[in-house]
């Protein structure tokens, strides 16, 4: 599963250019199972729909975090290269001066 960020303006374009996507985007998602069908999955090793869906889209957000996490370091690096001062940097991302800092000395492991 992929993630895709978009603009509100963009989201705004696509469900007007197809209607088909606005009834994907706003359609309940399917319920979970009965407890006798649950039981019987679980007792067969099956999961259920619902289950794979959540830790499909969960992995999606953890790699779109991930990669939107990498652009900001990379924004931070360029910044500063260019003479923006720490405190500066802060401010537009939101993160600490203190976290600033150690992601410019390379002691950031995220």
């Amino acid at each position: 599963m992929k993630t895709l960020v978009l603009s509100d303006a963009a989201y705004e374009r696509l469900l007007e250019v197809d209607p088909a996507v606005a009834q994907a985007l706003t359609s309940q998602a399917p319920a979970l199972p009965e407890a006798i069908e649950l039981h019987r999955m679980a007792r067969a090793g099956e999961t259920p729909e619902l289950f794979d869906l959540a830790r499909s889209r969960l992995e999606a957000t953890s790699d779109a975090h991930s990669d939107m996490r990498e652009v900001m370091h990379e924004l931070i690096f360029r910044a500063y290269e260019l003479g923006v001062q720490q405190y500066v940097l802060a401010r537009w991302t939101g993160y600490s001066k203190q976290r600033i800092a150690q992601i410019l000395s390379g002691e950031s492991n995220t």
